[in-house]
């Protein structure tokens, strides 16, 4: 029944709509001039009002229509409804002043036009909260209902009717179920079709107003096989993918230029998780730092003792983001190791005479091995 009258209903929401925000501009006209309710009222011309009126309809209908705000709402909230008013309205309202701006010949008083968006959003509100509990005083009595099959496996068709037998007042009524794999047993109250002519022939009756798709992500590939089944019949096709093991990964989905992004998995290292690392580094380093000063002295001094040079060797590595900073560490190696040699010392590269007895007393297969105990210390 919606199907047939969707379009009609739609034109009287819109009429509706302009005759509330009319009502609305002309009270809040009449508040300010003709009311002692506010400040004495200041000069005005009444056909600036009334050209005023007519700029306010072309603008709230285009808006309101380029936004798509009388779309079928039976999946939706009316919190989520009250959102998309006020966002229309909002832009509707600048786009209004706009104009005025460039209308510089138009003046109008700055109360009525506050008053005027505060009201037509009430009205407008309170209408659309009617209509919507009219409709569903109507659809519990089995009126302007829209009849759907779901597709899919077996327990997410049950889930999906379970919650659509918990909401009937949102008019949608389960006609059949079709399984896939067509080999699944469904137990529930309704309709169970295995085959295909058959189901091509209850659409095709004009008595299926849409289908829902269950299926899971995997097998998300079999929506092209439906909509060929489908091909050209005047039936609403949803996909009800299986978000709970996407929930179960802990992915944020994202927009990037109408492409759908999931992260799976994003770095701490930003906002304030940085500057929590940053305090928790500074305070643990410096908390091991003075626990091991004393095994830091005798590294130092036995160094300093057994090898000429100085004590700690320094040398620019790459951090995060690829910024360079300057480490430090005790001394491994001859000094000027790297300009001696030309390359990395393998072998012999021990800080001094004690250092070297204790590394080649592992043989040649264990070159470093002091360089690697020291430097890990």
């Amino acid at each position: 029944m919606l199907k047939r009258y969707n379009e009609f209903f739609k034109s009287l929401m819109r009429l509706s709509d302009l005759l509330f925000v009319s009502l609305a501009w002309w009270l809040a006209y009449g508040l300010r001039f003709h009311t002692s309710l506010l400040a004495e009222p200041e000069d005005y011309l009444f056909r600036h009002y009334v050209i005023a009126w007519i700029l306010i309809l072309l603008v709230w209908a285009v808006v309101f229509e380029a936004l798509d705000f009388y779309r079928p709402r039976r999946l939706s909230t009316h919190w989520r409804e009250v959102f998309d008013l006020v966002k229309c309205s909002a832009l509707a309202l600048l786009i209004f002043l706009g104009l005025l701006f460039l209308v510089r010949e138009i003046v109008l008083s700055r109360v009525v036009v506050v008053l005027f968006w505060t009201v037509s959003l009430f009205f407008l509100n309170v209408s659309h909260l009617l209509t919507r509990e009219g409709l569903r005083f109507l659809r519990r009595r089995g009126y302007n209902l829209r009849h759907i099959v779901i597709v899919g496996t077996a327990d997410q068709s049950q889930r999906l009717l379970e919650k659509m037998e918990s909401y009937r007042h949102l008019g949608h009524r389960v006609v059949a179920i079709v399984p896939m794999p067509e080999t699944e047993r469904i137990h529930v109250g309704v309709k169970v079709i295995k085959d295909l002519a058959a189901l091509v022939t209850l659409i095709r009756s004009g008595r299926v107003d849409g289908i829902f798709v269950t299926l899971p992500l995997e097998q998300s590939s079999r929506l092209r096989e439906i909509q060929e089944w489908l091909a050209d019949e005047p039936v609403d096709l949803y996909f009800v993918p299986d978000m709970g093991k996407l929930a179960r990964l802990q992915g944020n989905m994202e927009e990037f230029d109408g492409l759908q992004i999931i992260s799976m998995r994003a770095s701490g290292l930003y906002g304030w998780n940085s500057v929590l690392k940053r305090a928790m580094d500074l305070m643990v380093g410096a908390v091991a730092l003075c626990l091991s000063l004393p095994a830091l002295a005798v590294i130092a001094v036995v160094v300093r003792l057994t090898s000429p040079g100085p004590v700690l060797y320094r040398q620019q590595r790459m951090g995060l983001d690829g910024r360079r900073f300057e480490m430090l560490k005790f001394r491994t190696m001859v000094e000027n190791a790297e300009g001696a040699t030309g390359r990395w010392r393998l072998r012999g590269t021990a800080s001094s005479a004690s250092a070297q007895k204790f590394d080649s007393g592992f043989g040649s297969h264990a070159p470093g091995v002091f360089t690697a105990v020291i430097v890990s210390v």
